[in-house]
């Protein structure tokens, strides 16, 4: 969303079976790699995961190896913007984002829909 709050990039990935937070991780990376797609050079995340914020905002990785390599890859993302901040959101104020994932459900593994036009995107 831009700073007035207007839809500029939605997404649909489909991601295959994967717990809770490695695929909040997951499409935090691929929002990260959209932004740098789009010139975003301040950055404000908002996420209902607290345990990908916290990691993310402490530099404690979780013991998870594949929850581990994908928040690597986050914070190499985040040092391409020019700022950034992380913030955590309850989940009962998320509603915009609890809806997202039923529209990737249908979807095959690794097929992105960036703004309803059809890629892929390797799953990392």
């Amino acid at each position: 969303m831009d700073p007035d709050g207007l839809t500029e990039l939605s997404y649909s990935w489909g991601l295959g079976v994967n717990t809770n937070n490695t695929t909040e991780a997951l499409t935090l990376w691929q929002g990260l790699n959209q932004a740098l797609r789009l010139n975003v050079q301040d950055l404000v995340v908002i996420g209902d995961s607290r345990l990908i914020i916290q990691a993310l905002a402490t530099h404690r990785l979780p013991n998870q190896l594949k929850l581990w390599h994908i928040l690597g890859k986050i914070k190499l993302l985040l040092k391409s913007f020019h700022s950034g901040q992380l913030f955590n959101i309850l989940r009962d104020l998320n509603g915009e984002s609890d809806q997202a994932p039923n529209l990737a459900t249908p979807l095959s593994k690794g097929s992105l829909f960036l703004n309803e036009i059809e890629n892929f995107s390797p799953i990392p």
